[in-house]
């Protein structure tokens, strides 16, 4: 499958060369690329970006990596807050890459790091266990 990336700035869509969905007719869910945002855009820029796109949803990466999705009523609800949040803060569904031939002791270790990458990208400075 080959891939472009149409890019502005941290923003982009990646368009993929496919062909057409079932019984010959072009796909719903590719008839647009997906939009994806940084988790650490700020959770208005992505809102208004989706609304200016007429999506509902966006991929959200961080250094480089999907990480999980955003949706408008994310971004709704967290719009007007006193805080500029960004687009980490209020996403609330996150992607675990797990390699399809792993075993179960590497899928559980998978989810754990993914776990703790989680907290750690949503509460950064904040201790992660251990003595006090």
């Amino acid at each position: 499958m080959d891939t472009t990336l149409e890019s502005e700035g941290d923003v982009d869509r990646r368009v993929e060369a496919s062909g057409p969905g079932p019984e010959g007719r072009a796909s719903p869910s590719r008839q647009r690329p997906p939009l994806f945002v940084p988790a650490s855009l700020p959770a208005s820029e992505a809102l208004a970006l989706l609304v200016g796109s007429m999506d509902v949803i966006a991929l959200v990466t961080h250094h480089g990596r999907e990480v999980g999705v955003v949706t408008a009523e994310d971004l709704t609800a967290a719009h007007g807050t006193t805080d500029e949040l960004t687009v980490g803060d209020v996403m609330g569904r996150e992607i675990v890459h797990i390699d399809p031939r792993a075993d179960l002791n590497q899928s559980l270790r998978i989810y754990t790091d993914a776990g703790w990458s989680s907290a750690i990208r949503r509460h950064p400075g904040r201790p992660t266990g251990g003595a006090s």
